[in-house]
């Protein structure tokens, strides 16, 4: 007998994003992909035809729709599929926590974490898919409404990355290991309280050796946060925010081949990357940053020092700088369900294989695998119409264009050459720009509080926008949303805001012209912060007049003009003359043109389209 068969696992995003680490966010999401892989080989033998997701897809999503075969009652069946689920889920976690020797006292918080659903209905040939599609999903929320949990008793101190359950894995400061042990505990101090037998004190009663950088001096994790730092996610390991930020420059600095460059690089990287920083080689900054490190003991201030004046002398050699800053970017399909909605069985699964392509091919392109030779960041997940990764500041626009133009060719293109009507997707995303030094989930926090605020500004307007924010380490925060396009042309809107990079990058032009032209006008604007219709001409000719005086002689006025005159249409056109998000516009580019490598001109897009 066939049935439609629905399954989904959660908590998702937040169980994802409760990360302290760029390893515990890849983890989070790789956990979720395997456990939904295993969920589909386990069908293998009842013959499924796969909806929703492509089969082939790397990182999948929480849930799966298919068509099966079974004559076992359909109960027995989900029911026994979800043990299973979770029983895989416990042999995997007991594996990778074995070596511990506490696996058994995290079994509590890791048997009833996941909450796994599953709904089915006998699938009718001769009726139509969508209208069965349509049931399932209602099924889906009606078990959701109904949640029943296991109440977890737990008192005493929160985990550091999620604050909801008590901590399982717990490291010493330097001061408390100096501490005699018997001394803590009669003094009855907080630490003490984590001194018993269900609690790994890693230099108190570990067992068996835990990586030094796998938890942070005084950071108690909970069994499932701390699951994330054993899980496998991969060949190598996931690179540091700080990583990121410095991969476009130390790809430079090895294309040098300089031998005693290279092993400093080598050096470093075995350390923490941290260290290509000359505010990082301090005695109390290295101090910090080796309680952290698996190479504690190893390392001295001295030694990493003249690394570290090896890479300050190679860099300046080269006219380059140590950036500090990267960017996360987030987008999410708009308006999927209305998209699939409706939709027969044939459409459904052709979307589905596209959105899988297009994943496989942005998780290449930004990963620098496949057709890509150039790492521009790091994937963390890519669902096709969803994505979470990190990116480069000098790729940052780049990225943002393969993203948004191969979204419609892979997927909206191909689908009419698959006989199919165009579903017209679109996405709107989020960036956040932070220092290395900013904690991760606040990072994240703003990149998905600027995909949302991209979505809801336009959703009058079909949404397909994006937001950009700056959080600058002085605590200064930039942000604005802009549609994609407000002419028909895919990135129009980056495209402009490129250009103006570029000459900034170039020296052709001074960014003094943004606080000029904000200081002149700030004082007329009306109750709602724009520019009357009746100041845009003397508005348009200001602009162009101090991009004109800022220009340098090798910049053509001819060329000038031009630039003022896209610029000042996507103020036009864009803003609804909304005085305060172009200015915050004009000031997040200047800002990036002070921290992408000024002889390093923006790259033009690699392979622009994918196919």
């Amino acid at each position: 007998m066939k049935y439609l068969f629905l399954l989904t696992i959660s908590p998702v995003q937040s169980f994802i994003e409760q990360a302290r680490k760029t390893s515990d966010l890849k983890a989070g999401s790789q956990i979720l992909s395997d456990l939904i892989t295993f969920a589909m080989n386990e069908l293998k033998p009842n013959n499924p035809e796969f909806i929703f997701p492509h089969p082939n897809i790397d990182s999948k999503p929480n849930r799966f729709i298919t068509i099966l075969e079974t004559e076992e009652n359909m109960q027995t069946f989900g029911d026994n599929l979800k043990t299973k689920i979770q029983n895989y889920f416990l042999e995997q976690a007991e594996k990778c926590l074995a070596k511990t020797g506490f696996f058994e006292s995290c079994k509590e918080q890791l048997e009833d974490f996941f909450k796994i659903y599953w709904v089915a209905k006998k699938y009718d040939e001769q009726l139509a898919y969508q209208d069965q599609h349509k049931r399932l999903e209602e099924l889906l929320g009606a078990v959701k409404a109904n949640r029943p949990f296991k109440q977890l008793a737990e008192k005493g101190r929160k985990c550091s990355n999620n604050g909801e359950l008590n901590v399982k894995f717990y490291r010493k400061t330097s001061d408390e290991t100096k501490k005699d042990k018997s001394n803590e505990i009669k003094q009855g101090n907080l630490l003490s309280k984590l001194f018993h037998t269900d609690v790994c004190v890693v230099n108190y009663n570990d067992y068996s050796k835990i990586e030094q950088d796998e938890l942070q001096a005084g950071e108690g994790l909970c069994a499932i946060s701390f699951l994330k730092r054993k899980w496998k996610i991969g060949e190598g390991s996931f690179p540091a925010v700080s990583e990121i930020a410095l991969m476009n420059v130390v790809d430079q600095l090895k294309a040098t081949k300089e031998s005693e460059v290279i092993s400093a690089i080598k050096l470093i990287t075995q350390i923490n990357d941290q260290f290509f920083y000359e505010e990082a080689v301090t005695p109390k900054e290295f101090e910090r940053v080796m309680e952290i490190s698996s190479q504690k003991g190893k390392a001295n201030l001295e030694a990493v020092k003249d690394l570290q004046s090896i890479i300050g002398k190679a860099t300046k050699k080269l006219n380059l700088s140590l950036s500090k800053y990267y960017a996360i970017l987030v987008f999410d399909a708009d308006s999927m369900g209305n998209a699939l909605k409706g939709r027969d069985k044939t459409y459904q699964k052709a979307i589905s294989y596209c959105l899988g392509d297009f994943a496989k091919k942005a998780t290449h392109y930004i990963d620098g695998t496949g057709d890509y030779k150039t790492q521009k960041g790091k994937t963390v997940y890519a669902g096709g119409d969803d994505f979470l990764g990190f990116i480069n500041l000098d790729y940052l626009f780049e990225a943002m264009q393969w993203l948004r133009k191969n979204f419609d060719l892979v997927i909206n293109q191909e689908m009419v050459k698959f006989g199919h009507d165009n579903p017209n997707l679109t996405f709107s995303a989020g960036i956040a720009i932070a220092h290395y030094k900013t904690p991760l989930t606040e990072v994240l926090t703003w990149a998905r509080s600027s995909e949302k605020l991209a979505k809801s500004k336009y959703k009058d307007s079909g949404k397909n926008a994006f937001c950009l924010a700056v959080l600058k380490h002085s605590g200064e925060i930039h942000q604005t949303a802009w549609k994609w396009s407000y002419d028909g042309n895919l990135t129009s809107t980056l495209d402009t805001i490129s250009d103006l990079l570029q000459r900034l990058i170039e020296e052709d032009l001074s960014s003094k012209f943004i606080k000029n032209l904000d200081a002149e006008f700030r004082k007329m604007l009306d109750e709602n912060g724009q520019i009357t219709n009746i100041l845009k001409p003397m508005f348009a000719f200001e602009l162009e007049r101090l991009m004109l005086r800022g220009r340098s002689n090798g910049f053509s006025k001819q060329d000038t003009k031009k630039l003022a005159a896209s610029i000042f249409q996507l103020f036009d056109k864009g803003n609804t003359l909304n005085m305060s998000d172009f200015i915050q516009l004009l000031e997040i580019v200047d800002f990036l043109h002070r921290h992408v490598n000024s002889t390093k001109s923006i790259p033009q897009t690699e392979n622009i389209l994918a196919l």
